[in-house]
Protein backbone atom coordinates (compact mmCIF):
# COMPACT_ATOMS: atom_id res chain seq x y z
CA UNK A 1 0.00 0.00 0.00
CA UNK A 2 1.34 3.67 -0.69
CA UNK A 3 1.35 6.16 1.45
CA UNK A 4 0.32 9.66 1.80
CA UNK A 5 2.32 10.37 4.79
CA UNK A 6 4.45 9.50 7.59
CA UNK A 7 5.52 10.79 11.08
CA UNK A 8 8.60 9.17 12.19
CA UNK A 9 8.58 9.71 16.44
CA UNK A 10 11.22 9.60 18.76
CA UNK A 11 10.93 8.93 22.43
CA UNK A 12 14.17 11.54 22.94
CA UNK A 13 15.63 14.99 21.26
CA UNK A 14 16.86 14.93 18.24
CA UNK A 15 15.47 12.55 16.74
CA UNK A 16 16.80 9.88 19.35
CA UNK A 17 15.78 7.02 21.40
CA UNK A 18 12.91 4.78 21.26
CA UNK A 19 10.64 5.22 17.51
CA UNK A 20 8.02 4.27 15.87
CA UNK A 21 7.36 4.97 12.08
CA UNK A 22 3.72 5.18 11.14
CA UNK A 23 1.69 6.88 8.32
CA UNK A 24 -1.56 7.46 6.01
CA UNK A 25 -2.82 5.29 3.35
CA UNK A 26 -2.88 6.97 -0.04
CA UNK A 27 -6.58 5.98 0.51
CA UNK A 28 -7.03 7.15 4.03
CA UNK A 29 -8.15 9.88 6.05
CA UNK A 30 -6.96 9.10 9.60
CA UNK A 31 -3.55 7.34 10.83
CA UNK A 32 -4.70 5.66 14.57
CA UNK A 33 -1.90 5.78 17.01
CA UNK A 34 -3.21 4.22 20.16
CA UNK A 35 -2.44 4.44 23.64
CA UNK A 36 -1.25 0.04 23.36
CA UNK A 37 1.26 0.84 20.25
CA UNK A 38 2.55 4.35 22.55
CA UNK A 39 3.18 1.83 25.26
CA UNK A 40 4.71 -0.95 23.40
CA UNK A 41 7.16 1.42 21.47
CA UNK A 42 7.70 3.35 24.87
CA UNK A 43 6.38 6.54 23.62
CA UNK A 44 3.75 7.03 26.63
CA UNK A 45 4.48 10.84 27.69
CA UNK A 46 8.11 10.43 25.57
CA UNK A 47 7.29 11.98 22.33
CA UNK A 48 10.06 14.05 22.37
CA UNK A 49 11.16 14.53 18.44
CA UNK A 50 10.22 13.78 15.27
CA UNK A 51 9.72 13.96 11.67
CA UNK A 52 6.46 14.64 9.53
CA UNK A 53 6.42 13.77 5.48
CA UNK A 54 3.61 14.60 3.35
CA UNK A 55 3.18 15.86 -0.32
CA UNK A 56 -0.64 15.94 -1.45
CA UNK A 57 -2.03 16.67 1.53
CA UNK A 58 -1.41 18.85 4.73
CA UNK A 59 -0.79 16.38 7.35
CA UNK A 60 -1.80 16.97 11.43
CA UNK A 61 -0.28 15.10 14.35
CA UNK A 62 -2.72 15.59 17.07
CA UNK A 63 -1.45 14.23 20.26
CA UNK A 64 -3.81 13.69 23.24
CA UNK A 65 -4.12 13.60 26.50
CA UNK A 66 -6.14 10.92 26.97
CA UNK A 67 -5.91 7.19 25.91
CA UNK A 68 -9.41 7.64 24.04
CA UNK A 69 -8.27 10.43 21.15
CA UNK A 70 -10.24 13.14 23.44
CA UNK A 71 -9.67 16.36 26.08
CA UNK A 72 -6.48 18.15 25.85
CA UNK A 73 -4.43 18.22 22.58
CA UNK A 74 -1.13 19.50 21.19
CA UNK A 75 -1.03 19.44 17.16
CA UNK A 76 1.62 19.57 14.53
CA UNK A 77 1.14 20.49 11.30
CA UNK A 78 2.97 20.22 8.08
CA UNK A 79 1.75 22.20 4.72
CA UNK A 80 1.85 19.63 1.83
CA UNK A 81 3.49 22.37 0.10
CA UNK A 82 6.52 21.80 1.99
CA UNK A 83 7.07 17.98 2.20
CA UNK A 84 8.41 17.46 5.07
CA UNK A 85 9.51 19.59 8.61
CA UNK A 86 11.12 18.48 11.95
CA UNK A 87 9.30 18.84 15.42
CA UNK A 88 10.31 19.07 19.11
CA UNK A 89 7.45 18.32 21.54
CA UNK A 90 6.89 18.30 25.38
CA UNK A 91 4.13 17.03 27.43
CA UNK A 92 1.93 14.37 27.65
CA UNK A 93 0.72 11.82 25.25
CA UNK A 94 -1.65 9.14 25.79
CA UNK A 95 -2.78 8.76 22.54
CA UNK A 96 -2.54 10.55 18.72
CA UNK A 97 -3.86 11.01 15.51
CA UNK A 98 -2.69 11.56 11.71
CA UNK A 99 -5.12 13.87 9.91
CA UNK A 100 -5.03 14.14 6.20
CA UNK A 101 -6.53 17.50 5.22
CA UNK A 102 -6.64 20.39 2.68
CA UNK A 103 -5.91 17.55 0.09
CA UNK A 104 -4.72 18.35 -3.42
CA UNK A 105 -7.98 18.86 -6.14
CA UNK A 106 -10.06 19.17 -3.04
CA UNK A 107 -12.17 22.37 -1.87
CA UNK A 108 -12.54 22.67 1.67
CA UNK A 109 -15.23 24.14 3.56
CA UNK A 110 -14.98 24.34 7.99
CA UNK A 111 -18.22 24.90 9.95
CA UNK A 112 -17.83 24.40 14.01
CA UNK A 113 -20.10 21.60 15.25
CA UNK A 114 -20.80 24.41 18.17
CA UNK A 115 -21.77 27.09 15.76
CA UNK A 116 -23.92 25.36 13.35
CA UNK A 117 -25.97 22.76 15.76
CA UNK A 118 -26.17 24.01 19.46
CA UNK A 119 -28.89 26.36 18.83
CA UNK A 120 -30.96 23.54 17.31
CA UNK A 121 -29.62 21.20 19.98
CA UNK A 122 -30.97 23.23 22.81
CA UNK A 123 -34.26 23.95 20.85
CA UNK A 124 -34.75 20.39 20.27
CA UNK A 125 -34.15 19.33 23.63
CA UNK A 126 -36.24 22.46 25.37
CA UNK A 127 -39.04 20.62 22.87
CA UNK A 128 -38.57 17.16 23.92
CA UNK A 129 -38.58 18.23 27.98
CA UNK A 130 -41.52 20.36 27.69
CA UNK A 131 -43.95 19.13 30.14
CA UNK A 132 -41.52 16.49 31.93
CA UNK A 133 -39.51 17.04 35.42
CA UNK A 134 -36.67 17.50 33.85
CA UNK A 135 -34.75 20.30 32.05
CA UNK A 136 -31.41 20.82 31.13
CA UNK A 137 -28.90 21.27 34.01
CA UNK A 138 -25.74 23.23 32.13
CA UNK A 139 -24.15 23.38 28.80
CA UNK A 140 -23.97 20.51 26.57
CA UNK A 141 -20.49 18.98 25.58
CA UNK A 142 -20.41 18.69 21.78
CA UNK A 143 -17.30 16.94 20.69
CA UNK A 144 -16.10 13.73 19.04
CA UNK A 145 -15.96 9.86 19.37
CA UNK A 146 -13.38 8.59 17.38
CA UNK A 147 -12.75 4.85 16.58
CA UNK A 148 -14.56 3.76 19.82
CA UNK A 149 -12.62 0.42 20.69
CA UNK A 150 -14.62 -0.64 23.73
CA UNK A 151 -18.68 0.80 23.07
CA UNK A 152 -20.51 -2.52 21.52
CA UNK A 153 -23.28 -0.33 19.55
CA UNK A 154 -20.91 1.57 17.81
CA UNK A 155 -18.13 0.53 15.22
CA UNK A 156 -14.10 0.87 15.81
CA UNK A 157 -13.85 1.64 12.01
CA UNK A 158 -16.04 5.18 12.28
CA UNK A 159 -16.05 8.76 13.62
CA UNK A 160 -19.02 10.27 15.38
CA UNK A 161 -19.93 13.36 16.51
CA UNK A 162 -20.93 13.54 20.16
CA UNK A 163 -23.54 15.18 22.11
CA UNK A 164 -23.71 14.96 26.03
CA UNK A 165 -26.27 16.88 28.01
CA UNK A 166 -26.49 17.07 31.45
CA UNK A 167 -29.84 17.25 32.53
CA UNK A 168 -31.76 18.01 36.03
CA UNK A 169 -34.46 15.81 37.41
CA UNK A 170 -37.04 17.33 39.57
CA UNK A 171 -38.54 15.79 42.07
CA UNK A 172 -41.17 16.14 44.82
CA UNK A 173 -40.00 17.79 47.76
CA UNK A 174 -39.84 15.11 49.74
CA UNK A 175 -37.47 13.33 47.71
CA UNK A 176 -33.90 14.76 46.64
CA UNK A 177 -34.03 16.14 42.74
CA UNK A 178 -31.49 13.88 40.52
CA UNK A 179 -28.84 14.79 38.37
CA UNK A 180 -29.27 12.39 34.99
CA UNK A 181 -27.28 12.90 31.76
CA UNK A 182 -28.52 11.99 27.52
CA UNK A 183 -26.00 11.28 24.94
CA UNK A 184 -26.32 10.88 21.10
CA UNK A 185 -23.74 9.55 18.68
CA UNK A 186 -23.90 10.69 15.39
CA UNK A 187 -22.60 10.16 12.01
CA UNK A 188 -22.22 11.94 9.14
CA UNK A 189 -22.10 10.31 5.92
CA UNK A 190 -22.17 11.53 2.30
CA UNK A 191 -25.11 10.43 0.47
CA UNK A 192 -25.31 8.57 -2.91
CA UNK A 193 -26.08 12.05 -4.68
CA UNK A 194 -23.19 13.89 -3.32
CA UNK A 195 -25.21 15.46 0.23
CA UNK A 196 -23.84 15.76 3.35
CA UNK A 197 -26.32 14.11 6.34
CA UNK A 198 -26.35 12.56 9.72
CA UNK A 199 -27.51 9.02 10.93
CA UNK A 200 -28.13 8.58 14.75
CA UNK A 201 -26.34 5.87 15.70
CA UNK A 202 -26.88 5.21 19.28
CA UNK A 203 -28.20 7.36 22.43
CA UNK A 204 -27.10 6.57 25.90
CA UNK A 205 -28.60 7.85 29.44
CA UNK A 206 -27.27 8.16 33.15
CA UNK A 207 -28.87 8.52 36.29
CA UNK A 208 -27.23 9.00 39.31
CA UNK A 209 -28.02 6.50 42.24
CA UNK A 210 -30.47 6.40 44.63
CA UNK A 211 -33.83 4.97 45.67
CA UNK A 212 -35.80 6.87 42.63
CA UNK A 213 -32.90 5.83 39.84
CA UNK A 214 -34.65 3.06 38.39
CA UNK A 215 -38.01 4.67 38.31
CA UNK A 216 -36.45 8.12 36.57
CA UNK A 217 -34.50 5.77 33.82
CA UNK A 218 -37.34 4.00 33.12
CA UNK A 219 -38.83 7.18 31.78
CA UNK A 220 -35.84 8.66 30.49
CA UNK A 221 -35.23 5.71 28.65
CA UNK A 222 -38.17 5.64 26.46
CA UNK A 223 -37.76 9.28 25.68
CA UNK A 224 -34.05 9.50 24.81
CA UNK A 225 -34.70 6.51 22.51
CA UNK A 226 -37.69 8.23 20.71
CA UNK A 227 -35.33 11.14 20.37
CA UNK A 228 -33.04 9.68 17.75
CA UNK A 229 -35.57 9.79 14.85
CA UNK A 230 -36.21 13.60 15.63
CA UNK A 231 -33.23 14.81 16.49
CA UNK A 232 -32.11 13.12 13.28
CA UNK A 233 -34.85 14.90 11.41
CA UNK A 234 -33.70 18.41 13.08
CA UNK A 235 -29.78 17.44 12.05
CA UNK A 236 -30.11 17.33 8.60
CA UNK A 237 -32.83 19.67 8.30
CA UNK A 238 -29.78 22.39 9.32
CA UNK A 239 -27.04 20.01 6.92
CA UNK A 240 -29.58 21.34 4.14
CA UNK A 241 -27.81 24.76 4.41
CA UNK A 242 -23.93 22.23 3.52
CA UNK A 243 -26.10 22.01 -0.07
CA UNK A 244 -25.32 25.63 -1.13
CA UNK A 245 -21.25 24.04 -0.93
CA UNK A 246 -21.53 22.16 -4.06
CA UNK A 247 -21.45 18.34 -4.65
CA UNK A 248 -20.15 16.76 -1.18
CA UNK A 249 -16.95 14.22 -2.03
CA UNK A 250 -15.65 13.86 1.31
CA UNK A 251 -16.80 15.21 5.07
CA UNK A 252 -13.71 14.52 8.40
CA UNK A 253 -13.25 16.68 11.29
CA UNK A 254 -10.41 18.04 13.08
CA UNK A 255 -10.10 18.78 17.03
CA UNK A 256 -11.27 22.41 18.24
CA UNK A 257 -12.13 25.18 15.76
CA UNK A 258 -9.64 25.13 13.14
CA UNK A 259 -11.45 27.36 10.80
CA UNK A 260 -8.49 27.84 8.37
CA UNK A 261 -5.72 25.65 7.80
CA UNK A 262 -2.80 26.49 9.72
CA UNK A 263 -0.26 25.43 7.27
CA UNK A 264 3.25 24.19 8.99
CA UNK A 265 3.13 25.42 12.77
CA UNK A 266 1.30 24.24 15.99
CA UNK A 267 -1.74 24.48 17.65
CA UNK A 268 -3.28 23.58 20.74
CA UNK A 269 -6.50 23.11 22.81
CA UNK A 270 -9.03 20.49 23.72
CA UNK A 271 -12.10 18.37 22.25
CA UNK A 272 -14.23 19.72 24.66
CA UNK A 273 -14.29 23.36 23.21
CA UNK A 274 -15.23 22.59 19.76
CA UNK A 275 -14.96 20.11 16.78
CA UNK A 276 -14.41 21.16 13.32
CA UNK A 277 -16.32 19.79 10.23
CA UNK A 278 -14.49 19.94 7.64
CA UNK A 279 -16.76 18.67 4.19
CA UNK A 280 -14.59 18.35 1.12
CA UNK A 281 -16.26 19.34 -3.01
Amino acid sequence: MSLLATALLYSGPNQTGASLLTGIGSGDRYGLIPNSLLSSRGLIDSIASGRLDCSAADLNLVMFHNNDYTGQFFQISLSGTQGETTFWHTGQVNSALLIASNNSGANEHRIGFVGIFRAEWDSFLDHQLQGSQVTRDVDPLLTWQMFPASDQWLSSNLTYLRIHQPLHVHMPWYWPDYQASVDYNVELYVTSDNHLRAWVADYEWWVESGAKSGQIGAKLDPQARAGMSALQTELNQKLTETDLFGAVKAVYYLPDRQLSPIGTGTFGGDTGNDITIVIQT
